[in-house]
């Protein structure tokens, strides 16, 4: 583990026992995660899906002393990484019912790896029992088209785990040689399925003494990362419904396209599957994240020796917060005096102290930019929910500090250090964040249409990429504008809603915002109670960027969709023709894709 308290590490690369050591459980409802169920889990990069997972790990549930042994265990967990994976690279230009049956074949045989390759770190004596592999296992296998000889008396779990990393290699070579012209011979190697041979063998291994007799949760990780027509093989095994022997349980990065199966079918929630999703467990209009948030942290204190509070550690600036306070104190007097606008003096604190303090800022002082973000819980504001996030300006925060410092302890981050790190952290997200998916699209977009593979493939181009950083830097410069309404009713606002249906077109754009964590996507209500519209909730990791007010409740604010697709082309324009009396825009504009 590193030194810095705060380091965000791939959680792949972390032992057992750290893992067991940093885990703090942050989800409401676990119980859906542990079910016996086919299991969706959903979130945005960094917000713990992995590390979830990894928990889940039967080595993991030991060393955190759940359990005292693996056989106690009430499912065993195999961790299976999708993101870097490699086994769809040749198979692209294969289509239909051939490229199903080598895909398949990858996944399977990159769950069998791993499976026996656990039980190989795990197990002592490392001798396959001789009834399943004689008797059953090495059968399958001929059946299956595996000719290779095996020394069926020195054989392990360790050289098991060998064989199907070779029929991995084997068809991956096949393919890869004939990459530029057809084969001129045909494949006469295995290929392994999912009922033939993953669901057999699991069945089989459940009856081996040194194993829980329970479900084995197959944990695919990442599964968005994966070619949509991968994805429609996932489908099809949960649509198997086999959970009491293999429970499915795949993570995805809110960008998974489809839920048809290979045949066409839909599977459907809860039938086949149950969701989780994270970003609505996280959300920080709850306070429960800030919770849980000091719940790691104070974890991570006591691992490096730390001492005091979190607050402690991450101090606000103080004389802000002073200012802050007195504005507070008028705002009660003048409620008190009848002059107040919510119903309770709270009310009008809440939502217009802060408010006024940046608008005062912006004004005669012009000093916006030393509105202050710093204070452990504005960090966690900020953090939208994503754990990663407030870890990592908080690494940043520490590593500079610790310079500062000439390598001495860090007992506490100043404010200054904190705002730096904030804003540089804030800009960021929008700037670099805008080239990173703009690489990522137009590499997919060339590498997918190039040779004409999956067509339907649900994509994304540089083109769409731009347009929604238009329509973010639309939205938040007119939040902005608001926050410094002084006749404004609602001034706080960090939310959206959409009056009228989006086009497939702004609806494209929508979704990658979501996808990549600038939005966060859910249904409320219309005030005429006729119906639910789409709310769109901005990350309040922009806040700095767009000097936004992160803390607490904030308001709602409907727009129409020829809104945010004039955002999407103009978003000065946006702001000038949304902050109109009547809120119409004055002529329609061609979003084009």
């Amino acid at each position: 583990m590193e030194s810095n308290p705060f380091s965000v590490t791939n959680p792949e690369s972390l032992s057992h026992k750290d893992i067991a050591d940093l885990y703090v459980n942050i989800i409401d409802d676990m119980s859906l995660i542990l079910s016996h169920r086919h299991t969706f889990i959903h979130g945005v990069r960094g917000s713990g899906k992995s590390m979830l997972l990894r928990f889940l790990e039967p080595e993991v549930q030991v060393a955190a002393k759940k359990y005292e042994h693996i056989t106690e265990l009430p499912f065993f967990a195999l961790h299976v990484p999708l993101r870097n994976s490699n086994f769809t690279l040749e198979i692209r230009r294969l289509k239909g019912d051939l490229y199903n049956y080598f895909a398949e074949h990858f996944l399977v045989s990159l769950i069998l790896a791993k499976f026996f390759g656990k039980l190989s770190s795990i197990y002592n004596e490392n001798k396959i029992p001789t009834e399943f592999f004689n008797d059953f296992l090495a059968k399958r296998l001929k059946l299956l088209g595996y000719d290779k000889i095996i020394d069926f008396e020195s054989i392990s779990f360790a050289g098991l785990s060998k064989i199907f990393e070779d029929s991995n290699i084997e068809a991956n070579q096949y393919l890869r040689r004939f990459w530029n012209s057809s084969p001129s011979t045909s494949y006469t190697g295995a290929l392994f399925g999912y009922t033939d041979l993953l669901l057999p063998v699991m069945a089989r291994c459940k009856e081996f003494s040194f194993l829980p007799d329970s479900p084995f949760f197959i944990m695919l990780d990442d599964a968005d990362n994966t070619p949509q027509a991968v994805q429609r093989i996932i489908n099809t095994w949960v649509s198997c419904r086999t959970s009491d022997t293999v429970c499915l349980k795949i993570s995805t990065q809110m960008g998974y396209k489809t839920f048809i199966t290979t045949s066409g079918r839909f599977i459907e929630n809860p039938h086949d599957y149950c969701e989780v999703d994270l970003t609505t467990i996280y959300s920080p209009t709850t306070s429960n994240f800030g919770k849980r948030i000091k719940e790691i942290l104070e974890r991570r204190f006591q691992i490096f020796d730390i001492q005091g509070t979190p607050e402690n550690y991450f101090p606000v600036k103080v004389t802000q917060e002073e200012e802050i306070k007195k504005i507070g104190d008028a705002l009660r007097k003048n409620h008190d005096a009848g002059i107040g606008r919510g119903y309770r003096a709270s009310d009008d604190v809440v939502r217009y102290a802060r408010a006024i303090y940046m608008t005062q800022l912006a004004g005669p002082r012009k000093a916006s930019s030393k509105y202050s973000y710093a204070g452990f819980d504005s960090i966690a504001s900020l953090a939208n929910g994503v754990v990663r996030w407030f870890l990592e300006p908080a690494s940043r925060m520490y590593n500079k500090q610790k310079i500062e410092n000439a390598n001495l302890l860090v007992t506490s981050i100043p404010v200054a250090v904190q705002d730096e790190i904030l804003y540089d952290w804030s800009e960021e997200f929008i700037k670099d964040g805008f080239a990173k998916i703009r690489e990522i699209q137009s590499f997919e977009v060339n590498a997918e249409q190039g040779n004409g593979f999956l067509s339907t493939t649900y994509l994304f181009d540089e083109a769409t990429a731009a347009k929604l950083f238009k329509m973010i830097d639309g939205i938040g410069k007119l939040f902005r504008q608001i926050l410094l309404s002084e006749g404004k009713s609602e001034r706080k606002l960090f939310s959206f809603m959409l009056s009228t249906e989006p086009s497939s077109k702004l609806q494209k754009i929508l979704d990658l915002g979501v996808e990549w964590g600038y939005l966060q996507q859910k249904y409320i209500g219309d005030k005429e109670g006729l119906g639910r519209k789409q709310q769109y909730i901005l990350s309040r990791r922009l806040a700095p960027f767009y000097k936004l007010d992160a803390s607490g409740f904030a308001g709602n604010l409907s727009v129409t969709s020829a809104h945010l697709e004039l955002a999407c082309l103009s978003p000065d324009k946006f702001v000038t023709e949304r902050l109109t009396k009547s809120g119409q825009i004055s002529e329609q504009y061609e979003l084009s894709i």
